[in-house]
């Protein structure tokens, strides 16, 4: 091995730390998403440490809104066309992520959206229908 070679970067990190030397032909990473009301954060975890991801604005926080037109647009792009695509845009709908459309917390949160078109979204195996958002995309109508 050479000094640019991956695995003589990990042997000598394993000697500083006297942990037992492993021969591993691949380093695999651990990606974790954060999933917040207002921003969302991407970290990777691998060879000894976690690294958050940057946005194409090498920002670390990605705001958690997507938005649909002739394509989809997340993050900062879809924050930028929000007001003019306003009943296209999801954004804030973290509290909603689990509920059963018929419950009355749902149906309460869901009166905070104007403008934006819930419906009911059957589950395969039965059970409570989940909460889906219609939006035009690509100039047809979408369930997400």
């Amino acid at each position: 091995c050479c000094y640019r070679c991956p695995l003589s970067f990990h042997y000598s990190i394993l000697q500083q730390h006297k942990l037992p030397r492993r021969r591993t032909t691949s380093i695999m990473s651990v990606v974790g998403v954060d999933l917040g009301y207002q921003n969302s954060v991407i970290a990777a975890a691998g060879r000894g440490g976690v690294d958050v991801l940057l946005n194409g604005n090498s920002n670390r926080l990605n705001p958690s809104m997507v938005g649909f037109g002739e394509c989809r647009n997340m993050g900062e792009t879809a924050t930028s066309g929000a007001s003019s695509n306003f009943k296209n845009t999801i954004k804030g709908m973290k509290r909603l992520l689990g509920m059963p459309f018929d419950s009355p917390a749902a149906q309460l949160e869901m009166r905070h959206y104007p403008g934006v078109t819930f419906t009911p979204l059957k589950k395969p195996g039965g059970g409570p229908d989940s909460i889906a958002v219609e939006v035009d995309f690509a100039n047809e109508k979408k369930v997400i």
